[in-house]
């Protein structure tokens, strides 16, 4: 039978939530997915904001998104394999997705220019254990800043086209800092698309490590049975592990029932 993984996160908790097959191909099958630009493009923008807290310089935008592409190509040479965001007719691939690399930085460096980054705080390991929670939970937050009408903020910087539907990702965060005994009470999701409009600083003075904890453990409890039933709908379109599911994609070497059971 096939390993679980060893410890948890707020990406693993998401994977599972939106669809446990998914998870299970990804997570504990093992299977290569699809590369989508949309991965590579965030990947390029957390790379850059970390470079001008870190060096007090703009990277060159370029070079960034093609250091992930040039990884990217060597998994999958065919570009028009990979995964894209925006509209079939006019998706955000190559200068489309350089634009948006472009134009994410630079209001990533609006903002940074508005608060003070704690020092040490870029890419924060906040890894540890939460009540109820039999693995650990790994996490690492993108950066804590002191905002001058705010105070201190958990910051997590955010390039999709829409802000996410809940906080649980800053509460996440901000109950594995309580575990440390330092912790800010308010968070935020900068949303760096133009044209997405930029949601308020969250209160996560109500958080409690009991209460993350309750709902990983909910996850958890199902991860441990082994239930990886599909999910299907309209984001399987931006799924990169529908070629490896049988649901989508029919019989294959990564999706079978002689090792964890049908996908239903």
């Amino acid at each position: 039978m096939l390993e679980l993984p060893d410890h948890l996160s707020y990406s693993q908790y998401s994977l599972y939530l939106g669809c446990p097959r998914r998870y299970f191909l990804s997570r504990v099958r093992l299977a290569p997915g699809k590369q989508a630009w949309y991965f590579l493009t965030g990947s390029a923008i957390h790379e850059g904001i970390e470079h001008f807290i870190k060096k007090g310089e703009k990277a060159n935008a370029t070079w960034l998104l093609n250091n992930q592409v040039a990884s990217a190509l060597k998994a999958d040479s065919d570009m028009d394999n990979w995964l894209a965001g925006g509209s079939k007719d006019d998706p955000i691939v190559k200068t489309k997705a350089l634009e948006l690399v472009k134009d994410c930085l630079s209001s990533a460096y609006d903002f940074l220019n508005t608060v003070e980054v704690e020092e040490g705080s870029v890419e924060l390991n906040v890894s540890g254990a939460l009540p109820g929670v039999i693995r650990p939970v790994s996490a690492y937050i993108d950066a804590v800043v002191v905002h001058p009408k705010h105070g201190r903020m958990i910051i997590d910087w955010k390039s999709s086209s829409s802000k996410p539907k809940d906080n649980f990702q800053l509460k996440v965060y901000r109950a594995l800092m309580m575990q440390r005994g330092d912790a800010p009470a308010k968070g935020k999701f900068v949303m760096l698309r133009p044209g997405v409009s930029d949601p308020r600083p969250v209160d996560l003075s109500d958080v409690t490590p009991e209460s993350v904890g309750a709902e990983f453990a909910k996850i958890e409890e199902r991860i441990d049975r082994r239930i990886w039933n599909a999910k299907s709908g309209f984001m399987c379109n931006y799924c990169e592990q529908r070629p490896n599911c049988s649901l989508m994609s029919g019989s294959n070497k990564w999706d079978t029932s002689e090792d964890e059971g049908l996908p239903f």
